[in-house]
């Protein structure tokens, strides 16, 4: 993983015989140009003195080490503990999908189906013996002959139905002449306006919702969100304390990984946060 390395200080190597090349470090997955190699406390010069296999951690002298030359390193390598499977990263994914729908509301997935109810429309009625002056139910235009969907992009409005007090259907509207729809929720009544009446469940509309494609944005915030969980699944509470040390050669490696990783995700939780805020503004906003 990218930005994710432990670094090692003065390893012993081995130690020159005047005949083997050949040596390999205590890591394999080193990082490019990150190591200087020593003889005899001085350093040598990469592809000059040796060349280094990164991915299996290897280095070949030029000519042999002479005989008793003490042979250190020091360099930056990326430790096998992050290695993750294909199916963990589809899980991290897959959590962050769902956080992310979760925050917003709304499904960035194809075609999802839903089903509203809309309460009727208060009715506006004169004072009675029965009703005291003044406890009258307003409305307006906008109450008559809008509707506002809970999800949102809207891709298609399957039925449209009123309903009668007892759930059977009174009337079937039909789209572009009795009502039209805006992708952002809105439903406007054009032939008739909501049933009067203080009865739930007097307009039924089905309709699907969802985007087509993922907006970039999202896919983004996804990968973000799903490295975060990614890093802090690795971590397992660990940060500062030093990976190993032994005294005589004096091998010590500093820099444990999760100290990076605890860096890493305070710097992915600034672009989450950046990121779901625009997404809140973007796609969260409606225009009547």
């Amino acid at each position: 993983m990218s930005g994710i390395s432990n670094q090692v200080l003065n390893e012993s190597v081995g130690t020159g015989d005047a005949i083997v090349k050949a040596f390999s470090l205590d890591n394999d997955n080193v990082v490019d140009n990150s190591e200087t190699i020593y003889l005899s406390g001085t350093a040598k010069v990469r592809n000059i003195d040796y060349t280094i296999n990164n991915d299996k951690g290897t280095i070949e002298f030029s000519s042999a080490p002479i005989q008793n030359a003490a042979i250190t390193a020091k360099y930056k390598y990326f430790p096998d503990t992050v290695d993750l499977t294909n199916d963990d990263i589809e899980d991290f994914i897959t959590q962050a999908d769902a956080e992310i729908e979760n925050w917003t509301g709304k499904k960035y997935t194809d075609s999802n189906s839903a089903t509203e109810y809309f309460s009727g429309r208060a009715e506006k009625i004169q004072a009675t013996d029965s009703v005291p002056e003044g406890q009258f139910f307003s409305e307006t235009e906008e109450d008559k002959y809008v509707l506002m969907l809970s999800n949102y992009p809207i891709q298609t409005i399957t039925s449209l139905q009123f309903l009668k007090d007892d759930g059977t259907v009174d009337d079937t509207l039909v789209e572009n002449t009795d009502f039209q729809f805006w992708d952002y929720g809105k439903v406007q009544l054009i032939t008739s306006s909501i049933p009067t009446g203080r009865g739930k469940k007097k307009v039924k509309i089905v309709y699907t919702h969802g985007y087509s494609s993922v907006p970039a944005i999202v896919k983004r915030l996804s990968a973000v969100m799903a490295s975060i969980i990614a890093f802090t699944n690795l971590t397992g509470g660990s940060f500062d304390e030093i990976t190993s040390y032994s005294l005589g050669p004096k091998s010590v490696s500093v820099g444990e990984p999760y100290m990076n990783m605890r860096a890493a995700i305070e710097r992915l939780e600034t672009m989450k946060a950046s990121l779901l805020n625009q997404i809140g503004r973007e796609f969260r906003m409606v225009v009547i």
